[in-house]
Order: C-alpha cells, then sequence, then structure tokens
C-alpha cells in the first residue's frame, strides 16, 4: 500500500502550522519571563530592606514563582496562600531543597 505524498499546499500548512506554534511557545515563554523578572525585582527590594526575615524572604520568593506560573491574579486567593505554604513547608522538609533555597535567598541579599 502506497502513501499518497504530500502535495505543496499540504506541506505549505504544515510549515505554517509549525511555525505558529513555535511563536506561540516563544510568546509565552517571553511574557513568563517578564513575570518572573518583576517578582524577582520584588524580592531583590525586599531582600534589600535590613531586618526581612529569611522565612518570609524564603515564602515571598516562591509565592513570586507560583505567580509567574499560575497567575498573579491569584495571589490574593486563600486557596493561592494555602498553596504557596504546602510549597514552602514541602522544600523545609527537604535538607537539600532548603539549602538550595537558602543560597537562592543569599544571593538575592548579595
Amino acid at each position: 500500500m502506497a502513501m499518497d505524498p504530500i502535495n505543496s499546499a499540504d506541506r505549505l500548512v504544515m510549515i505554517l502550522r509549525q511555525k505558529l506554534q513555535e511563536r506561540r511557545k516563544t510568546e509565552n515563554r517571553d511574557r513568563l519571563a517578564a513575570k518572573t523578572s518583576r517578582g524577582v525585582r520584588n524580592i531583590h527590594a525586599l531582600a534589600a530592606a535590613d531586618g526581612a526575615p529569611e522565612k518570609q524572604l524564603r515564602r515571598r520568593f516562591l509565592q513570586n514563582i507560583l505567580a509567574g506560573e499560575l497567575g498573579t491574579n491569584m495571589i490574593n486567593e486563600a486557596q493561592f496562600q494555602q498553596m504557596v505554604d504546602r510549597v514552602h513547608d514541602a522544600i523545609e522538609s527537604d535538607p537539600d531543597s532548603a539549602a538550595l533555597l537558602s543560597q537562592v535567598i543569599a544571593d538575592l541579599r548579595g
């Protein structure tokens, strides 16, 4: 059973779909990078404040990452804050993850 060769129109449609998918991925990545950058600037400002407790910085850092991924419009919702608490607790309960997060906070303060 021989397969029909792809005609020029079908090939063009495939190429256009692929280019559109690549463009959407790039746009999504750029939007996420902008959101993450804003969140990191906020963390830098908090880290620079004298006397900001590390625990607060650690939680705020995680909150900003999750908000960047899930949408900043959720940040004031109780369920979102509970999720941030669960993620924070899970990271704190793993020594390797906790050490990595401590290093990130130290870098931000540096």
